[in-house]
Parts: C-alpha cells; sequence; structure tokens
C-alpha cells in the first residue's frame, strides 16, 4: 500500500458522496482516468470514490469519482495530478450550489 494511503481511512459523508455523483453524471459519467462508463444501464453509480491525498482526508476536494480498477491502482501508485485537478477545476464550475457552495463544520 502506498505511502499514501497509511492513515486511518474516513469515508465520504453522504453530501460528498452524492456531490461527485451528480458532478460525474453532469460531466459525462466517465471515468476520469480511464473513460469506463461510471453509472449503468439503469442509472445508478457503479464507481467509486477515490481518496486523493490521504485515506484520512474525506473532504470533497480530497476526493473524486473513479471506476473501481482504477481506484485499486491508485492504492500502489498516487493518481495522475493533472488528471485529479481537472476533474475539480470542471465541478467546481458546474452550475449549481450542489456543486459549489462551501462546506463548513456542522
Amino acid at each position: 500500500m502506498g505511502k499514501h494511503l497509511t492513515h486511518k481511512r474516513k469515508t465520504p459523508t453522504a453530501s460528498t458522496r452524492e456531490a461527485h455523483i451528480e458532478a460525474a453524471r453532469a460531466l459525462g459519467g466517465r471515468c476520469p482516468f480511464c473513460d469506463v462508463d461510471l453509472f449503468n444501464e439503469h442509472g445508478a453509480f457503479t464507481g467509486e470514490v477515490h481518496h486523493h491525498d490521504a485515506a484520512s482526508d474525506a473532504r470533497i476536494e480530497a476526493t473524486m469519482p473513479t471506476c473501481g480498477e482504477c481506484n485499486r491502482s491508485f492504492n500502489a501508485t498516487p493518481a495522475p495530478r493533472a488528471l485529479i485537478e481537472a476533474y475539480h477545476f470542471k465541478r467546481k464550475r458546474l452550475n449549481g450550489a450542489l456543486f459549489s457552495r462551501k462546506r463548513t463544520a456542522a
């Protein structure tokens, strides 16, 4: 396991996961790394939410949707930073409060 995933894994909140699912759908529904469909024929999300900086960081800015195969491959080797940044740039530019609001602690 790569050193970037050595801390205790935190699960993204339901709202973070849903924001990524809706962003993925709005951005074409494909894995940002390998272009595999992230949704099945019924529209259900079949991908996973990847922790790209540290497994202990589950913020929306530190996670992103991927296919299962890419998510597993990034446990040993970090995901390409340019593709991570491109996804988050596009996610932030989407219209609507769901994608642009700043999340604050409750």
